[in-house]
């Protein structure tokens, strides 16, 4: 499927990553760290064709290169998660104003409050080095970001070309 500015779904909060947007992984000599990582895992079914898009200027991105940027976010914009029996009501969106109430708790998982991002950003990007710190990081984490890579809130490109199959 070539990438459409009419397939940019707006983003919805989940877990363990976001529904919604156009996921992208950064070109480099060649290859990007996203058909790295499905070749090691045997993930690949349906992914044929590799496409390079080229950013328009002046997006805003927000990256996380370190677990500390990935903490900043969450005092910016709050975070999503389980806030109480994860049987009961479900996941929720808890605010920065109330996020000492969670002090000494530790749910099983909490992920950054993506739709609160989207209305400031037209990006978040999470670099190998972002990706290395905070896949495994406890209670906050970027589980399920497998390899560098980009979520667009938005179309922000100014062309779409297609760079041929995916050598699997």
């Amino acid at each position: 499927m070539v990438p459409h500015e009419s397939l940019v779904e707006p983003v919805e909060n989940r877990l363990p990553k976001p529904r919604g947007g156009l996921w992208t992984s950064s070109l480099r000599g060649g290859e990007c760290e996203w058909i790295e990582w499905c070749r090691e895992s045997g993930f690949y079914e349906g992914v044929e064709r590799a496409f390079l898009l080229e950013v328009e200027d002046g997006v805003r991105v927000l990256t996380v290169d370190t677990l500390e940027d990935l903490k900043e976010v969450v005092a910016e914009y709050g975070l999503y998660g389980y806030t109480g029996d994860p049987l009961g009501d479900g996941p929720s969106v808890v605010y920065p104003g109330d996020l000492d109430r969670l002090e000494g708790w530790f749910p099983a998982h909490f992920v950054p409050n993506f739709e609160g991002v989207a209305g400031d950003f037209d990006g978040f990007r999470v670099t190998s080095r972002g990706q290395r710190e905070t896949r495994f990081s406890m209670p906050l984490n970027l589980y399920g970001w497998d390899s560098e890579s980009t979520l667009w809130f938005d179309w922000c490109f100014e062309s779409v070309e297609e760079a041929g199959p995916v050598d699997w």
